[in-house]
């Protein structure tokens, strides 16, 4: 079960050396982080040419079994602007470590494959290549957190609307909500992002008609997925970069 679900955050959030100074812990404005390097100042951007994410990640089972935290970092550059991965822009940089775990090369994007950092603090590595620079960056900021699991339905009817409420969101800038039949065949996820205020979601039965009924040995991979991010955005020497925490709750579901 754990290791299907850590594929299912990990996919999802897809569909979501240094150069140093004697001043090696300035602080530049963002709460809780500081950095290792005079040109990493905050930013307002909201496209950039790196993605550089920390993901606390829970699954919750029927009857509102929460298991332990996993924690899991990816970092993807662009040769461009953009607000999401995309293959179509990356780049590739010499090395990328986070607290002394070095990530491995994968199709566009780098991973933690020893899923043992903790957090908080963490300090990014980036030994940089052509446009990319090499950096260091540490962050202390806090994880968002979702405290309303219980309240996720453990059944979705295919035929049927559905309203999910979405209670206990704290420290999140973006936040959405993600059902899921399991089989990683496109058409079957679907997913709204909430407004800032919004305490609920409503999916409506036609969105849900791609999805497939669990059978009896399909049920483990049905699931709904919360997920919540917080986005702390650093020029670095005039790049912007978002370095991203988040939180997910992945509960696993009957989909009739």
């Amino acid at each position: 079960m754990k290791n299907i679900n850590l594929l299912a955050f990990c996919t999802l959030s897809i569909l979501l050396g240094g150069a140093c100074t004697k001043n090696s812990n300035s602080t530049h404005g963002i709460p809780g982080s500081t950095n290792s390097t005079t040109t990493i100042t905050p930013s307002a951007a909201t496209s950039y040419f790196g993605i550089l994410s920390i993901t606390s990640a829970q699954t919750v089972q029927q009857g509102n079994n929460l298991f332990p935290a996993i924690i899991f970092s990816q970092a993807y550059f662009s040769n461009t602007a953009t607000a999401y991965f995309s293959p179509s822009t990356f780049v590739k940089v010499d090395s990328v470590s986070l607290s002394g775990k070095i990530f491995k090369f994968s199709n566009y994007e780098y991973q933690d494959t020893t899923y043992q950092i903790t957090y908080p603090p963490a300090t990014w590595h980036v030994k940089g290549l052509a446009t990319i620079p090499s950096f260091t960056y540490t962050s202390t900021t806090p994880l968002p957190t979702f405290t309303g699991y219980a309240t996720l339905p453990d059944t979705i009817h295919i035929g049927q609307a559905v309203t999910i409420a979405i209670t206990g969101v704290t420290g999140s800038d973006e936040t959405s909500i993600i059902i899921s039949d399991g089989s990683n065949a496109s058409g079957h996820t679907v997913s709204q992002t909430l407004a800032a205020s919004a305490t609920s979601v409503t999916f409506p039965a036609s969105s849900l008609s791609s999805l497939t009924a669990t059978t009896a040995t399909t049920t483990a991979n049905a699931f709904i997925n919360v997920g919540c991010i917080k986005h702390n955005v650093q020029s670095v020497n005039g790049l912007p970069m978002d370095f991203q925490m988040s939180y997910q709750v992945d509960k696993t579901i009957y989909i009739k």
